[in-house]
């Protein structure tokens, strides 16, 4: 139940600071509102969606050991985990601080596309880090613990023999969906990698080598995609 739980809050926060710094932007839903608010909740707006984006990240690796864990020891798992639920719940919050923090102190403006649809722009200065850059190295770093995980997974699994009743076909299929869940969401974070690296090229080591205002198209051209692919 705590699992569950956790999962529905820690999607719904997701949906809602993303849905907040870029959806309602991209459908031009309250752009008079958005013009009108202080730049403190702009910034709070963007903290959210990139924060639960790293919560996202680090419980997907969490799901993965439990599954892992759930193959190795099928009698004590549940024993070990449920000593162990609050303290990953709260490490997958708290520790993504460090990479999110600055946000709250940066300075966000609003870039009016058409008059309707817009879009929240971070002005970056020479001494913050570089959200593309820490959220490419993230979802790297994360994407490849990941991978692992799921290989060793499949090894274990491949190696153990399932002992069939009805009470454990009952609760494989509660296994099935949960292992389903952490399998969607890993391969869906491995395609939002490839975005975020391109994203990170276009933004800084592109401007390099090709003239800076194209560069700063490309970039925007690709920025504008975000939501869609944050979407799948």
């Amino acid at each position: 139940m705590l699992l569950i739980f956790y999962i529905f809050l820690q999607s719904i926060l997701g949906l809602i600071g993303h849905c907040l710094y870029i959806r309602f932007g991209c459908v031009g839903f309250f752009l008079s509102i958005y013009l009108k608010l202080p730049a403190v909740y702009l910034c709070i707006f963007k903290f959210m969606n990139n924060h639960f984006y790293y919560v996202e990240g680090m419980s997907t690796a969490i799901l993965l050991l439990n599954r892992l864990t759930a193959l190795l020891w099928p009698l004590k798992y549940e024993k070990i985990w449920n000593k162990l639920w609050y303290w990953a719940i709260i490490l997958a919050y708290l520790l993504p601080l460090t990479l999110s923090w600055h946000i709250l102190i940066s300075e966000i403006v609003i870039w009016v596309h058409d008059n309707e649809t817009f879009s929240l722009y971070t002005q970056i200065k020479p001494d913050e880090p570089k959200d593309t850059l820490t959220t490419s190295w993230f979802s790297v770093l994360f994407t490849i613990i990941c991978l692992l995980i799921n290989i060793a997974c499949l090894y274990v699994y491949k190696k153990t023999k399932i002992v069939s009743s009805q009470q454990t076909q009952s609760k494989q299929k509660t296994e099935t969906l949960l292992t389903f869940y952490s399998l969607l969401t890993f391969f869906g974070q491995l395609l939002f990698t490839f975005y975020t690296i391109i994203l990170y090229i276009s933004s800084s080591p592109l401007q390099k080598f090709i003239n800076p205002d194209l560069a700063e198209l490309i970039f925007l051209s690709i920025y504008n995609q975000y939501a869609w692919v944050k979407r799948y």
